[in-house]
């Protein structure tokens, strides 16, 4: 028998469990091995499913999204170190790797390009769906150049700037410049090396001869995509280069004349120079001094400053007392009584009831005078509804021969009756119309902050046989129950006929026979100062004649004055300017478009402009108009207002420079030889049979306004659609006060006469102003009958009718004659650019 020892035995044990830990851990490897082979096969499919339904998700939400469609996504490079592909197959998206495949349904498969992996882009345009167009996949590029307007002094500067954001941020491989895109330029990056998916690059090109340069770059990635951009500038000394650079900010504008063509035209900017301000962050306010217009051209090496002028704006409060309109007649602010007078009892005076239009008859003393040895009045009244004595649609009660033919207005006759039996004295008698109003707290402040109260009506004084040598007048008040103002001026001092009271119209000289026309004007006065507080008020207006006859047969039955009243008015304006060059700086700016633009043309301007922060003189060049006044050879004409106004448009710098020129006569021939060659608006003072022989400087598209008879004008004006059968009158006045017509639209309207309607052949009435511009000059007559410069005193047409009116204020001219050359509403096409600032 074999025996072993002891130290034999344990290394036989020692052996044996070598061998079976050895067999144990080659079992359990084994096993663990196989879990991770399926846990990693495991992950793989899942990544492999969410690719495939990653791309069927994308793909169906482009068709179904429709047109307009785009998104990036993203799908991983590997699954998880296996390459893979992506294919399609009945409408199903597979996704194939190392023997294995996994599939998801989509809703098309018509699409052009490929999926990349990592990002890609999918567009549906117009139904067709792309994957990665090449867009997508171009670096994006920016170029740029300093100064903004080089000149030829500069360095000038241009700078790229990269940015692949499409791809999955590649890296920018390299930039390059050309001005031929021939011959190409390689541009270091800005950091001296294109590792980037951003990248810059720049170039000094130096000092630039005056020219028009364009310049393109282009770039590309590490996948070879590349994109292409290109820059124009001009150098230039004037053209598009900054004017001054003392002046920091400019709007670019330009004019498009696309109707017809322009001669010296105004042309007018509204601008908000405040908001502009804020816009660009200058904390100062604005210096009004500063505007500036510049004229440039691409072609121009010297920048044109052109002529430039500003108005403020003003805005306009305007109240309406109560003067008991009807309801109905809702067209105007005016008392026109186009549907009858509305009145509900008869109490004239302030101290009456508030119970809308009386009248004065027998019981009530007449307002302008009464003889008071006479036991009969000899005043009685029209209106349209009969309420008072007759009513003036149907004609009773009066020989009217000469009546507006409008017959919605309130009477006045005076007479037409027999002789008072009871005296051979003196016959004298008034009568007058009226209503009581009210003024309330907020009209009342309006007048307090320096408003104004315009009373105004127009009117009509009839001979009525055409046979009345005595005195007779028109007479208005105004007033409280304190007093009652007679309005107008005098008008009879050291006539054969007078009173100690003022009138709105007068036939004080013992005319003999009459007058032979319906004589019709204009009344409106400021009656502010007689409003002294909120309260109740009294208007009144009529006729008044005087008999100064020796025995009680003086006159006929048929004799006497009638005095007719319509479109009666009380307004209340204030006119306060809005303008604030801390708060709000918006100006009306106007400047010239100087010489002849042609239709189509394009002329481009900028607008220079800067804060207080450093002052500017203001512009010494003025808008360039030269004007020659020709002061009509007539006693009546009043040349020294028309002068005072041009001055005043002078010192203001909207014309240049007048003249005045004296026909020394009443019926002028203007050729074109008699006016001064230098000027470009003519001012006919006033004539009564003026003559034109103007052709070929109207049609230059010069400007000529006329203060002139309309229906005596001897030959027709050289105007596209101009005959003298076209004039129309204002309202139904067949005479024209021009004064009041003027001063009171003015009034009305805050500087605007009317408004002239512009720009198209044949003559164009408003406001009784006729205009033309169809072949782009203004004309201006100024309505009918008598000659009449803008400022006159008692102007009459013979020696034996005296027609007596207030003359009108210097300013009211100087702003009518500015209304007629600056205020066209006729404008070309305007454009504005955004406010630039000066960079350097």
């Amino acid at each position: 028998m074999v025996y072993f020892g002891k130290k034999g035995q344990s290394g036989l044990e020692f052996m044996m469990l070598s061998i079976f830990l050895l067999v144990l851990f080659t079992s359990s490897y084994s096993i663990i091995n196989k879990n991770g082979v399926d846990v990693l096969d495991y992950k793989r499919n899942y990544l492999a499913t969410s690719i495939s339904e990653k791309i069927a998700y994308e793909t169906n939400m482009a068709v179904t999204s429709g047109s307009g469609y785009l998104k990036m996504f993203f799908i991983p490079y590997d699954i998880y170190g296996y390459d893979y592909n992506i294919t399609f197959s009945r409408r199903s998206v597979f996704v194939d790797w190392v023997g294995n495949s996994q599939a998801s349904h989509i809703v098309t498969s018509n699409f052009s390009g490929m999926f990349l992996k990592g990002y890609n882009y999918i567009e549906n345009d117009d139904g067709v769906i792309s994957l990665n167009p090449a867009y997508t996949q171009s670096p994006s590029i920016i170029m740029s150049y300093i100064p903004k307007y080089p000149r030829p002094e500069d360095d000038v500067i241009i700078q790229i700037s990269a940015d692949d954001v499409y791809n999955g941020n590649k890296n920018i491989y390299g930039c390059y410049l050309s001005d031929d895109e021939v011959i190409w330029t390689d541009l270091a990056a800005i950091d001296g090396t294109y590792n980037a998916p951003i990248e810059s690059a720049s170039i000094n090109l130096g000092n630039m001869s005056s020219s028009t340069y364009t310049y393109y770059a282009r770039c590309n990635d590490t996948d070879g995509f590349m994109s292409m951009d290109e820059v124009t500038f001009r150098v230039s000394a004037s053209g598009s280069g900054w004017w001054n650079s003392d002046w920091k900010y400019r709007i670019p504008i330009n004019i498009t004349v696309d109707d017809y063509q322009r001669y010296n035209y105004p042309v007018r900017l509204r601008i908000n120079f405040t908001q502009q301000l804020i816009n660009l962050g200058d904390g100062f306010s604005f210096d009004n001094n500063s505007i500036r217009i510049v004229e440039w051209d691409s072609g121009l090496e010297v920048n044109i400053e052109s002529p430039v002028n500003y108005k403020e704006i003003i805005k306009i409060d305007k109240y309406y007392p109560d003067l008991w309109d009807m309801t109905i007649d809702t067209g105007t602010t005016r008392v026109d009584f186009t549907n009858g007078v509305n009145q509900t009892g008869n109490t004239f005076g302030v101290t009456g009831d508030d119970d809308g239009w009386d009248w004065t008859d027998s019981a009530i003393l007449a307002p302008y005078g009464h003889n008071d040895a006479q036991a009969d009045y000899f005043a009685y009244f029209g209106d349209p509804d009969g309420y008072s004595d007759f009513d003036t649609d149907d004609g009773s009660g009066a020989l009217k021969p000469d009546l507006p033919s409008d017959s919605k207005y309130l009477a006045v006759i005076i007479g037409n009756r027999l002789d008072d039996v009871n005296t051979g004295d003196d016959i004298l008698d008034s009568g007058a119309w009226g209503t009581k109003f009210y003024i309330d707290a907020e009209m009342y402040s309006a007048i307090e902050a320096g408003g104004k109260a315009y009373f105004s009506f127009d009117y009509y004084a009839d001979d009525l046989d055409d046979d009345l040598e005595e005195g007779a007048w028109i007479k208005a008040r105004f007033g409280d129950s304190t007093v009652m103002n007679y309005l107008g001026s005098d008008l009879d001092t050291g006539h054969p006929y007078s009173d100690n009271t003022l009138e709105i119209w007068a036939s004080v000289d013992n005319p003999n026979n009459g007058w032979d026309d319906l004589v019709a004007g204009v009344f409106k006065e400021d009656v502010s100062r007689y409003i002294t507080s909120a309260g109740w008020y009294y208007l009144d207006f009529g006729g008044k004649v005087d008999w100064m006859d020796s025995d009680s047969n003086g006159h006929s039955t048929s004799e006497g004055l009638g005095a007719y009243f319509d479109n009666v008015e009380l307004m209340i304006k204030k006119e306060t300017s809005t303008y604030n060059n801390a708060q709000n700086a918006t100006l009306d700016v106007y400047f010239k478009l100087e010489g002849t633009t042609e239709v189509g043309e394009i002329r481009n301007y900028y607008l220079y402009f800067g804060s207080d922060n450093v002052s500017k003189p203001a512009s010494i060049i003025t808008m360039d108009y030269d004007v020659e006044y020709f002061h009509i050879g007539y006693y009546y004409t009043n040349a020294s207002k028309m002068e005072t106004a041009l001055d005043a448009l002078m010192t203001d710098r909207w014309i240049t420079s007048w003249i005045r020129t004296n026909t020394g006569t009443v019926s002028p021939n203007i050729k074109v030889s008699t006016i001064d060659p230098d000027v470009n608006v003519v001012i006919l003072g006033q004539s009564d049979s003026p003559t034109f022989t103007l052709s070929s400087w109207i049609q230059k598209n010069n400007t000529l306004i006329i203060f002139s008879p309309s229906k005596d004008l001897t030959t027709d004006l050289p105007i596209s659609g101009y005959s003298s059968s076209n004039h129309e009158k204002y309202g139904e006045l067949a005479t024209t006060a021009y004064t009041e017509h003027i001063e009171t639209e003015l009034s009305r309207n805050s500087m605007n006469y009317g408004y002239l309607n512009l720009g198209s052949p044949g003559i164009h009435t408003q406001s009784c102003v006729e205009a033309d511009e169809g072949d782009n000059q203004v004309m201006i007559s100024y309505c009918d009958y008598y000659g009449g410069a803008i400022s006159l005193n008692n102007y009459p047409s013979t020696s034996s009718e005296t027609s007596a009116y207030p003359s009108a204020s210097s300013d009211i001219l100087e702003r009518y004659i500015w209304k007629l050359l600056f205020e066209r509403t006729n404008q070309p096409a305007i454009s504005f650019g955004m406010v630039e600032e000066y960079i350097g």
